[in-house]
């Protein structure tokens, strides 16, 4: 019994997806070839409503061990995104950046999809969220 009390409490991890050939199969594996096109459009999409200063970048993947998945702009140390509905700004390194406008379009995935499997990646993501050291400006940006 202590053995399953403290399996809970495992920190989840990200591994970045490395390689061509793995990255191509990352959008087909979470979306399908049916949404794999409009989930990276809107991951975009969102960073350049939620960063007026985005420009566009290198995305890396990363795929979490509790069955989640994530994309993140690279090349740029940090970000300044504006809250939506709210009057504040958020300063965040790039993988919660990342995280924060994955959360978006996963979340409009969900709603304007109405597939189970975008309420379920959007439940990994925000599990990994809540314990990455900027959880408190991811929070602030999603609410």
């Amino acid at each position: 019994m202590h053995n399953q009390a403290a399996a809970q409490f495992d920190s989840i991890t990200a591994t970045l997806v490395e390689g061509e050939k793995k990255r191509l199969e990352m959008l087909p594996k979470y979306f399908g070839m049916r949404y794999m096109l409009r989930a990276e459009g809107l991951v975009y999409g969102w960073m350049g409503k939620l960063c007026p200063n985005y420009r566009g970048a290198y995305w890396n993947y990363f795929e979490l061990s509790n069955g989640g998945f994530f994309m993140a702009p690279s090349g740029i140390d940090t970000y300044d995104l504006v809250c939506q509905g709210a009057q504040c700004t958020v300063h965040v390194g790039g993988t919660a950046a990342g995280i924060i406008a994955t959360l978006y379009m996963l979340n409009q995935l969900a709603n304007t999809t109405r597939q189970d499997s975008f309420c379920q990646l959007y439940r990994y993501l925000l599990e990994y969220a809540r314990e990455h050291a900027e959880w408190k400006q991811i929070r602030t940006a999603i609410d």
